[in-house]
């Protein structure tokens, strides 16, 4: 089992590296699509702010919720998904605190 971590020590996944591939693909695959619905993405970039800023963007939230589902249908382990809930929660309550409690998609 493997643990990625950023620079802070915030772990950002864990699991397999066969599972760790394949949700970055679940995560890009959400990327390219909202590009193409929405023209290019927020710009803030992973190593200016911490994790759960970087995951409340608009199209980081998405696709980590994309991912919560695939870890969810295909059984990955426990600590997987519950790493990957975890940074959903923090995302999302910077997004209420953000829209003043009205925030979409959530």
């Amino acid at each position: 089992m493997l643990d990625l971590q950023r620079e802070d020590g915030t772990i950002t996944l864990v699991g397999n590296s066969d599972q760790i591939f394949e949700l970055h693909g679940v995560e890009e695959t959400d990327h390219s699509f909202f590009s193409q619905i929405k023209g290019s993405s927020e710009p803030l970039a992973p190593d200016t702010t911490n994790i759960s800023e970087y995951d409340a963007q608009e199209h980081e939230y998405r696709a980590l919720r994309w991912q919560i589902q695939y870890a969810v249908e295909n059984k990955f382990p426990e600590n997987t998904i519950s790493v990957l809930r975890n940074r959903a929660e923090k995302a999302q309550t910077i997004r209420l605190q953000k829209n003043k409690g009205q925030s979409k998609d959530l």
